[in-house]
């Protein structure tokens, strides 16, 4: 079941997502833990506003990415370097980022991601909570079609996705969004609200729906504000 939270204003949204990060970025486990994040033009003002106001990370945290364009790290397309400035903020060292290597090929860059994943799930880390997009076709992280998650190999956390037009993308699966604690989509504006609407009543439920299926915990949190 899907919960979901209507906000009045972007800020609202923001300040909630940001205040959740804090609490589970405070944590301090025993074991490795990642926080993912997403990329696109939705969370640019979460990551600003984290940058202004950086909170305290337990020893074992992650940051970790949901999806990444294969495109170079100055980028101005790039994920990473979207979420740089908060990540510096952070002072987060760069062996706490799981980074795409997008200086790789596209399928050796998706095979060193899922290999990443393994090694970390490996160590018995876990991951409590999952920061995701959407776009108003209903795809999340960079998985667009109900085809491709049929073509997903089991057992597999990151993937290659060639686009035409580009750039290609590096995506995470629904198998990784499964081991998640929690996963939060963060929705914004009014052009999404038919996106929404289809999500809450899962009758022609869009890619991120059937995306999440496996998640324990899935919360969709929107505000209609541009």
């Amino acid at each position: 079941m899907m919960l979901t939270s209507v906000f009045d204003t972007r800020d609202a949204l923001f300040q909630a997502a940001a205040r959740r990060m804090a609490v589970v970025s405070e944590r301090c486990l025993s074991k490795p833990s990642a926080i993912l994040i997403p990329g696109g033009n939705t969370p640019r003002a979460l990551f600003e506003l984290i940058a202004a106001n950086p909170f305290p990370l337990c020893p074992g945290l992650r940051f970790a990415f949901t999806d990444e364009r294969h495109v170079p790290l100055t980028d101005a397309q790039s994920n990473y370097g979207l979420a740089k400035p908060m990540l510096d903020a952070l002072q987060l060292p760069d062996d706490k980022v799981m980074r795409v290597a997008v200086e790789e090929d596209l399928e050796q860059a998706a095979a060193e991601y899922d290999a990443q994943w393994h090694r970390f799930f490996g160590q018995g880390g876990t991951i409590p909570l999952i920061l995701l997009g959407i776009g108003d076709d209903g795809h999340t992280c960079s998985l667009f079609t109900h085809e491709q998650l049929d073509d997903i190999p089991e057992g597999r956390y990151a993937v290659a996705v060639p686009k035409e037009p580009g750039p290609a993308r590096i995506s995470t699966t629904p198998a990784l969004l499964a081991r998640a604690a929690h996963v939060i989509f963060l929705v914004t504006g009014s052009a999404k609200a038919a996106v929404v609407q289809q999500m809450q009543e899962q009758s022609e439920a869009p890619v991120a729906v059937r995306a999440v299926a496996g998640c324990p915990r899935v919360s969709l949190w929107f505000t209609p504000e541009d």
